[in-house]
C-alpha cells in the first residue's frame, strides 16, 4: 500500500510518501511482500520569498507490543559480514541513551523485539539521508521535543524507547525542495502493513485476513455498589496504531491496551476510556458505576448453633445462643467474637438490615490490618451447594484478608462446643473407626471425618474437617468442653478420660502475602442425614440468680425454692440457662455428677412454675471454673458451689428482622 499525504504553513509545501520496498529493497510488485517501506520527505518553498527550513522526525520503536524494544547502532550498511568486534561495538549503546552525528558514520540501526535479538521480530532503520542529530533513547521526552533536542547523559537507561532523526535548517529559495530519504522495516522475517490513522481496521489475523477495529470495551463489575465498595474497571482495546490509552480514573498515566483498575466512587459516576493519537482522540468507551446509599448495619458476634427441628448438635440450639467461637491470634494479640474470651480484643461482626433471607448466612469482622468474612454457606446430602431449606450440612467458611502492606501471619482457632450430646456412654468415631476422647492430632495424623454421637448409633454430630477448596488445619482435638475451651491443649487434657461435655477445637497457622486472602473451613451436619438450621448468638442477659450449696448437698429448701420460683414468675424471659459449679474439693467425675443433681433440682421448680423444658439449658461445669483449681490443694468453698440461673431474651425478633 502506498501512502502520500501534503501538509501546508506558512508557504512550505511539506510532503510525506511511504513506498512499499521488498526484501531486496526494490520497489514491490503485486506479487511481493512489503519487507520495508521507504519513508520520503520533501519540503518545497511554494511561496515569493526565502525561507528557513528543517525536519525533525520521531519514529516510536515499538516492536510486537514490546514497547520498550532495545536497539544496537552500526556503522556499516552490510550487516552479514561484520566481525564479533564490530558486532560488539554495535551492542554498546543497547538499552542506552545514545547520540549521532554525521561525523560517526552511522548507517544502520536494528529494533529488537526480545531478547532473543534476530531471532524474533527485528525492526531495521536503513539511514539514507544522514541526519544532523540522531538520538536514540526514551520516546516519552522525545514526544516533547519541539525542535532543540535537551541535553541527555549518555547511558542514560530508556524504557519506553524511540529514534529522534533531525535535520538541521537551512535556506530556501522560492521554488526550491529539500529531500530526505530514509527506510523501515523488518529485518528478518514478517510482512508491513500499513495502517494509517483514522483507519477502521486493525490489521491481520492469523490467516493474514484484515480485522475491522472494534469499538474499544469498558466495563464496570458490578456496576451497582454501595457507599464504600468497590468496582473493578475492566478493558481491552486493538490499538494498530499504538495510540496512547487513557482511564479517566487515572488521568495521567498512560495504560496498556488491556487491564484493570478497582475503583471506589463516593458517587454515581462515570469513567471513560480514551484512544489519543498524537493528542488527537480516535476512540473512546464509558462505564456507569452506580453507588447506592448504604444501609444499616447491624451488629453482633456471629457465634452460631446448629441443630435439627428440636435437636441441638452444637451447644444453644434451638435459642439464639451459642457457646462456640473463633479466636484469631496476630502480633501477640488476640481477638474474638466471644465478648467472655478472657483477654482477647473482642470483635463485633457486622451485616446489613433488611437484607434477603438467603443472604444472611454471612457477615464480616473488620480491624485495620485484616478483615474476616463468616460464611455459613447450606449443603445437600451430597455437600453440594444447596438452598437453606434444604441443608444436611453447613459448611463453615472463614476467609481472612490481610490489609497490611506486607505479609503477615496468622493463626486461628475454632472451638464447637458438642456438650448439647452430654452423656455418660458418648461414642467418638474417626474416619469411621472407633476411638477415645482427649487426643489431639497434627498432619497427616488429622482425620477426615469426625462422629459424635450420645449413646451407640444414636443421633449426633458429624464433622469434615478438610474440604477440598480450603486449607487443612494444622492441628485437631476431640475432648471434654472445659479442657479446650482456652483454645489450647494442656497436659491435662491428654492425661484424663474425663469427656461428658465434649467438643473440637480445630486450629489453622498461614502467612498471608498483602492484601491477599486465606480461607479455612470445616463441614458440620448430623450423622442420620437430617435437615438442619442454623441460629445467630442473638440473645440479651437480662438478669440472674445465684443459688448456693452446702458442701455435697443438692437439694434446696422450701424457703428457697419459693425464692427461686418468685424470681422466675417475676421477671419476663425468652429462655433460661442453668450453670452448675462446684469447688475443687474431691474427685472431678464426682464433682460433675453433684453439680448436675443440684441442676436438676432447681430445674424441677423452674418446671413446677410453670416453665416448658423446652426453654430450659443446662450447662454443667463442676470443678472446672474453681479458682482454686490451679493450686495443689483443695478448698472448702461455699461460693462456689452454685448454680447460677440466667435469664436471656431474644434480642433479634428473626420473625420480622427488628431489633428491640
Amino acid at each position: 500500500m502506498h501512502s502520500a499525504i501534503q501538509f501546508r504553513y506558512n508557504g512550505l509545501k511539506i510532503s510525506q510518501v511511504l513506498s512499499p520496498l521488498n526484501e531486496y529493497l526494490e520497489p514491490c510488485k503485486p506479487t511481493d511482500s512489503t519487507r520495508y517501506y521507504q519513508v520520503d520527505y520533501i519540503i518545497e518553498n511554494d511561496s515569493n520569498r526565502t525561507v528557513s527550513a528543517g525536519l525533525l522526525v520521531l519514529f516510536d520503536t515499538m516492536i510486537h507490543g514490546n514497547d520498550a524494544a532495545k536497539m544496537d547502532a552500526f556503522k556499516t550498511d552490510l550487516l552479514e559480514y561484520l566481525t564479533p568486534e564490530q558486532r560488539r561495538d554495535g551492542a554498546k549503546s543497547r538499552g542506552k541513551y545514545a547520540k549521532f552525528t554525521p561525523g560517526d558514520g552511522l548507517k544502520r540501526i536494528l529494533v529488537y523485539e526480545t531478547k532473543e535479538l534476530t531471532r524474533d521480530m527485528t525492526g531495521d532503520f536503513r539511514l539514507q539521508s544522514i541526519p544532523d542529530e540522531l538520538h536514540i533513547g526514551s520516546w516519552p521526552l522525545f514526544y516533547g521535543v519541539l525542535w532543540d533536542v535537551p541535553k541527555i547523559k549518555t547511558g542514560s537507561l530508556y524504557f519506553d524507547s524511540a529514534v529522534l532523526l533531525k535535520w538541521n535548517t537551512q535556506s530556501l529559495a522560492p521554488g526550491e525542495k529539500l529531500y530526505y530519504t530514509n527506510i523501515f522495516g523488518l529485518y528478518n522475517k514478517g510482512v508491513l502493513e500499513l495502517v494509517p490513522a483514522g483507519t477502521n481496521y486493525s490489521g491481520t489475523n492469523k490467516e493474514g485476513n484484515r480485522v475491522t477495529l472494534s469499538k474499544p470495551e469498558l466495563i464496570a463489575d458490578p456496576d451497582t455498589i454501595f457507599e464504600g465498595e468497590s468496582s473493578n474497571l475492566q478493558w481491552n482495546v486493538e490499538n494498530p496504531l499504538n495510540a496512547d490509552v487513557y482511564v479517566s480514573a487515572k488521568p495521567k498515566t498512560k495504560q496498556h491496551n488491556s487491564g484493570r483498575i478497582f475503583v471506589q466512587p463516593k458517587s454515581t459516576t462515570t469513567y471513560y476510556l480514551q484512544m489519543l493519537d498524537n493528542g488527537k482522540e480516535i476512540a473512546n468507551a464509558g462505564a456507569r458505576v452506580t453507588v447506592l446509599k448504604r444501609p444499616e448495619k447491624i451488629g453482633f458476634d456471629g457465634k452460631f448453633t446448629i441443630g435439627l427441628e428440636e435437636t441441638p448438635l452444637t451447644f444453644g440450639f434451638p435459642f439464639p445462643y451459642s457457646t462456640s467461637y473463633f479466636q484469631l491470634l496476630y502480633k501477640k494479640k488476640s481477638y474474638s467474637n466471644n465478648i467472655d474470651a478472657g483477654n482477647s480484643i473482642y470483635l463485633q461482626g457486622k451485616q446489613f438490615e433488611n437484607i434477603p433471607d438467603d443472604e444472611k448466612n454471612e457477615l464480616t469482622y473488620e480491624t485495620k490490618d485484616f478483615e474476616i468474612v463468616q460464611k455459613l454457606v447450606p449443603l445437600d446430602i451430597n455437600l453440594k451447594e444447596a438452598h437453606s431449606d434444604s441443608a444436611f450440612f453447613y459448611r463453615c467458611e472463614y476467609l481472612i484478608k490481610n490489609l497490611n502492606k506486607s505479609k503477615a501471619t496468622y493463626s486461628f482457632r475454632y472451638i464447637l462446643d458438642f456438650s448439647s450430646l452430654s452423656s455418660e456412654d458418648l461414642q467418638l468415631k474417626l474416619d469411621g473407626n472407633d476411638s477415645y476422647f482427649n487426643r489431639s492430632f497434627v498432619g497427616n495424623e488429622i482425620p477426615g471425618s469426625i462422629v459424635i454421637s450420645g449413646k451407640s448409633d444414636g443421633e449426633g454430630v458429624r464433622l469434615h474437617i478438610s474440604p477440598d477448596d480450603s486449607k487443612s488445619p494444622g492441628s485437631v482435638a476431640v475432648g471434654d468442653w472445659h479442657f479446650l475451651k482456652d483454645m489450647e491443649v494442656k497436659k491435662v487434657y491428654s492425661d484424663s478420660s474425663f469427656y461428658r461435655s465434649p467438643a473440637v477445637l480445630l486450629r489453622w497457622d498461614k502467612t498471608v502475602l498483602e492484601n491477599e486472602t486465606i480461607k479455612f473451613a470445616f463441614i458440620i451436619g448430623s450423622n442420620k442425614n437430617t435437615k438442619l438450621k442454623y441460629i445467630y448468638n442473638q440473645s440479651k442477659e437480662v438478669k440472674s440468680a445465684i443459688v448456693n450449696f452446702e458442701s455435697n448437698k443438692f437439694k434446696i429448701a422450701d424457703e428457697d425454692a419459693a425464692k427461686i420460683a418468685d424470681f422466675i414468675k417475676n421477671n419476663p424471659f425468652d429462655f433460661i440457662v442453668l450453670e452448675g459449679f462446684t469447688d475443687n474439693v474431691g474427685a472431678l467425675e464426682k464433682n460433675y455428677v453433684l453439680a448436675k443433681k443440684r441442676i436438676d433440682a432447681i430445674e424441677k421448680i423452674i418446671k413446677d412454675a410453670g416453665v416448658e423444658e423446652q426453654k430450659i439449658l443446662n450447662k454443667v461445669h463442676g470443678e472446672f471454673f474453681s479458682n482454686q483449681k490451679s493450686k495443689d490443694k483443695e478448698v472448702d468453698d461455699m461460693e462456689e458451689r452454685k448454680v447460677k440461673i440466667v435469664l436471656f431474651k431474644e434480642s433479634l425478633k428473626l420473625e420480622d428482622g427488628s431489633m428491640e
